[in-house]
């Protein structure tokens, strides 16, 4: 049947100079990281273009596997992190994703599966 999906987007494009971290963690904008100052109209135009084309693919049945794709570019795999979870924080090894595109991480040997709600993760 329908399905409504909202989709988020942060992007920070140029923060202060002295902008301080949050929450412990380091922060970076685009205009820190390119040689030339690109377009916010463009950024966006860009990003949404990108989007919608995908989505297009998606509601036409187009055989996407963004599964595979983000495993070939995951980099956090094998890496300690710390889950944020609204009443609980854990502690364990990143495992990649499952097929539903879920977080999978082990946890004390034991594989667990994080799929709704808001987290926030930070990698140690």
């Amino acid at each position: 049947g329908p399905l409504d999906v909202v989709i988020g987007v942060g992007i920070n494009y140029e923060l202060p100079k002295h902008e301080p971290s949050i929450a412990d963690q380091l922060i970076i904008d685009i205009c820190s990281v390119t040689k030339e100052r690109l377009s916010r109209n463009i950024i966006a135009a860009t990003l949404l273009s990108n989007i919608f084309h995908i989505l297009q693919d998606l509601e036409i049945g187009e055989n996407l596997n963004p599964i595979d794709e983000w495993r070939q570019f995951d980099c956090y795999t094998g890496r300690k992190a710390k889950l944020i979870l609204p009443n609980e924080e854990i502690v364990g090894i990143l495992k990649g994703i499952d097929e539903r595109g879920s977080l999978l991480m082990s946890v004390n040997g034991k594989l667990s599966t994080y799929g709704s709600g808001e987290v926030s993760l930070k990698i140690q």
